[in-house]
């Protein structure tokens, strides 16, 4: 759809989010988490919500970074500009902050949802409409011991998913433990592990070999830098292998493919947006590849635009759209709805996302 957009005004507020459960991946235990929020409006009043949530392992970026690249250089160039239309818009922020994919992605979906909101129609309609109506997403496990996981798993069962992500890394005998004891208790369910970067190339080996027929993919083994590890697995592994945290373009993308890779996990926070998320789909699918849809830990506002992303592209094949579920928080709701263990999106105006503007107040960093 041709919406051409001019922006009069940007907010940029910054939040510390409490969990439910304290979480345990391979490089980071996380109680708490830091979402940067920007509010853009256009010249006729239409305002357009994005959210950061940037990871230093991942992308480079800190919150601070992310803040900085969103004040000193993609709002003033979005000020700066005349009327244009959406994909011009993101161009110019591409090139306006390079490498800043979390603060990238926040002025996407803000963008994404204003122009949504003034073509009249959904966020997931403006992309070109559904390809499926709702997908099941996974639950994250964290990394913890046999009972512990074992609880985990059998408590989210009972919310009604059936595809559980098992955070692993630290020790791969206790991750084939733990597998085996929801695969002995939980049959149905299906599996994967995400390592978060933990293996080493026997470690990854080992686990893949051990828990042949009870995971469905491995994903992100080893330490992002070495790619060579990709060559190694994707050729000897009886399991499929994911890559997440080297794939942030296109170009990277297209490595982990010559390396045998048959999934790779595209995120917003990492792809630097809606658009640049649908790109690596669309590659994906043209190469005969799949994609896991995944998240950060995000606030609704773009969760939804993730889950508008999952929905309208073709190529994907699994969603880890759970980022927002364990939240303590009243910034924003809706947009997106698990509901036994499945996602879909509101129909609502843009991205569907209700954001609680009193709330945020105190929390308000920079005005324009």
């Amino acid at each position: 759809m041709s919406v051409r957009i001019k922006i009069k005004s940007a907010r940029v507020y910054r939040v510390i989010i409490p969990l439910e459960q304290p979480f345990v991946l391979a490089y980071k235990n996380v109680s708490e988490v830091e979402n940067v929020v920007l509010r853009l409006e256009s010249e006729d009043g239409v305002a357009g919500w994005g959210c950061a949530s940037p990871e230093s392992r991942v992308t480079g970026e800190t919150v601070a970074d992310t803040v900085e690249s969103l004040t000193g250089n993609l709002i003033p160039a979005l000020m700066n500009a005349p009327e244009l239309s959406l994909p011009l818009l993101l161009n110019m922020l591409e090139h306006a902050a390079p490498g800043a994919h979390a603060a990238c992605a926040a002025a996407d979906v803000a963008l994404h949802d204003m122009a949504a909101r003034r073509a009249g129609v959904c966020l997931l309609n403006f992309l070109g409409g559904p390809v499926r109506k709702s997908i099941p997403t996974c639950m994250t496990i964290s990394i913890s011991d046999v009972g512990k996981t074992l609880d985990d798993a059998r408590r989210f069962a009972g919310l009604g998913f059936r595809f559980l992500k098992i955070k692993c890394g630290l020790d791969p005998e206790m991750d084939i433990a733990r597998v085996r004891a929801i695969r002995a208790a939980l049959p149905d369910l299906t599996l994967h592990l995400d390592a978060n970067q933990g293996y080493a190339e026997d470690q990854a080996l080992h686990v893949v070999h051990a828990l042949k027929g009870d995971i469905i993919f491995l994903e992100q083994p080893g330490p992002k830098e070495d790619r060579d590890l990709f060559n190694v697995l994707c050729a000897e592994s009886p399991v499929p292998i994911m890559a997440d945290e080297p794939v942030l373009t296109p170009g990277d993308a297209l490595d982990m493919f010559r390396r045998g890779v048959p999934y790779i996990c595209v995120k917003l926070m990492k792809s630097g947006g809606v658009a640049a998320a649908v790109r690596l789909c669309e590659l994906a699918g043209s190469l005969g590849r799949g994609v896991m849809i995944g998240c950060m830990e995000e606030l609704p506002v773009s969760m939804a635009a993730a889950a508008c992303v999952a929905l309208s592209q073709p190529a994907v094949r699994y969603a880890d759209l759970d980022g927002h579920l364990d939240m303590i928080q009243d910034f924003a709701h809706g947009g997106i709805f698990v509901n036994n263990g499945v996602a879909a999106v509101s129909d609502a105006l843009g991205s569907g996302a209700q954001v609680n503007e009193e709330t945020l107040k105190p929390f308000l960093i920079f005005e324009s």
